[in-house]
Protein backbone atom coordinates (compact mmCIF):
# COMPACT_ATOMS: atom_id res chain seq x y z
CA UNK A 1 0.00 0.00 0.00
CA UNK A 2 0.88 3.43 -0.73
CA UNK A 3 0.54 5.18 2.63
CA UNK A 4 -0.08 4.02 6.25
CA UNK A 5 -4.00 6.21 6.08
CA UNK A 6 -6.73 4.28 4.44
CA UNK A 7 -7.69 7.51 3.15
CA UNK A 8 -4.73 9.28 1.34
CA UNK A 9 -4.78 5.56 -0.83
CA UNK A 10 -8.32 6.06 -1.78
CA UNK A 11 -7.36 9.40 -2.84
CA UNK A 12 -4.64 8.09 -4.76
CA UNK A 13 -6.38 5.93 -6.24
CA UNK A 14 -9.03 8.07 -7.17
CA UNK A 15 -6.79 10.28 -8.86
CA UNK A 16 -5.08 7.63 -10.29
CA UNK A 17 -8.54 6.41 -12.14
CA UNK A 18 -9.57 9.98 -13.05
CA UNK A 19 -5.52 9.81 -14.99
CA UNK A 20 -6.41 7.12 -16.91
CA UNK A 21 -9.61 7.98 -17.78
CA UNK A 22 -8.89 11.22 -19.24
CA UNK A 23 -5.85 9.25 -20.98
CA UNK A 24 -8.59 7.17 -22.49
CA UNK A 25 -11.18 9.19 -23.55
CA UNK A 26 -9.36 13.14 -24.01
CA UNK A 27 -8.86 15.50 -21.18
CA UNK A 28 -11.56 17.75 -23.34
CA UNK A 29 -14.36 15.57 -21.90
CA UNK A 30 -13.51 16.64 -18.46
CA UNK A 31 -13.43 19.99 -18.81
CA UNK A 32 -16.89 19.74 -20.67
CA UNK A 33 -18.40 17.56 -17.74
CA UNK A 34 -16.41 19.89 -15.10
CA UNK A 35 -18.11 22.57 -16.43
CA UNK A 36 -21.37 21.00 -16.72
CA UNK A 37 -21.05 19.68 -13.11
CA UNK A 38 -20.10 23.17 -12.17
CA UNK A 39 -23.30 24.61 -13.73
CA UNK A 40 -25.41 21.98 -11.92
CA UNK A 41 -24.13 22.17 -8.91
CA UNK A 42 -24.34 26.33 -9.09
CA UNK A 43 -28.07 25.51 -10.43
CA UNK A 44 -28.54 23.38 -7.20
CA UNK A 45 -27.48 25.76 -4.98
CA UNK A 46 -29.38 28.65 -6.40
CA UNK A 47 -32.44 26.80 -5.92
CA UNK A 48 -31.57 25.91 -2.48
CA UNK A 49 -30.90 29.34 -1.57
CA UNK A 50 -33.93 30.68 -2.96
CA UNK A 51 -35.80 28.18 -1.01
Amino acid sequence: MCCRSKACCLCFVLLLAILVVGLIFGFGVFSRGFHKLKGTIHLHLHHHHHH
